[in-house]
């Protein structure tokens, strides 16, 4: 049988997959939530969810950076895929209080192309010198902003 002939759909879910970890960088709880939808007919369409959430992972990076348990770092995004495009529909990811937008496209075709845009909305670096393990004396001021496109 000829697969591209074959028209099918259906759903795929996994919920609050809970790992956790012990070592010397990655300490702690990692959640993952993915919901995926597909329907193949003369093309494959599908849509995805996929958030991680490492609110309760301690990170630690070198003598560079170090994340606490209970700090915010999560990402959700939207994937939405047609024939040869995936598209970021959207995308979102928070640590501490950076939140960045993102949005984009994947072609999969004779040559593989991105387009990926990220939105940083103004953020006040006020406390950020918890991370930097180098400077924890050293006050952090000021803000960051930008849009980066890739």
């Amino acid at each position: 049988s000829d697969l591209k002939n074959i028209n099918s759909e259906g759903w795929a879910k996994l919920e609050n997959l809970n790992v956790k970890f012990n070592h010397p960088k990655f300490t702690g709880l990692a959640t993952l939530d993915f919901f995926s939808k597909f329907k193949k007919s003369d093309s494959l369409e599908s849509t995805s969810k996929i958030a991680l959430n490492l609110n309760q992972m301690k990170i630690v990076l070198g003598s560079q950076f170090a994340k606490p348990s209970g700090i915010p770092l999560n990402a959700e995004f939207n994937f939405l895929g047609t024939g040869h495009e995936l598209k970021i529909e959207h995308g979102a990811v928070q640590f501490y209080n950076l939140t960045p937008q993102v949005s984009g496209t994947l072609l999969n075709g004779p040559k593989i192309t991105t387009k990926i845009n990220t939105v940083i909305a103004p953020t006040n670096l006020d406390g950020w010198e918890q991370f930097l393990v180098p400077i924890p004396a050293h006050k952090a001021s000021g803000q960051i902003q930008g849009k980066i496109a890739y």
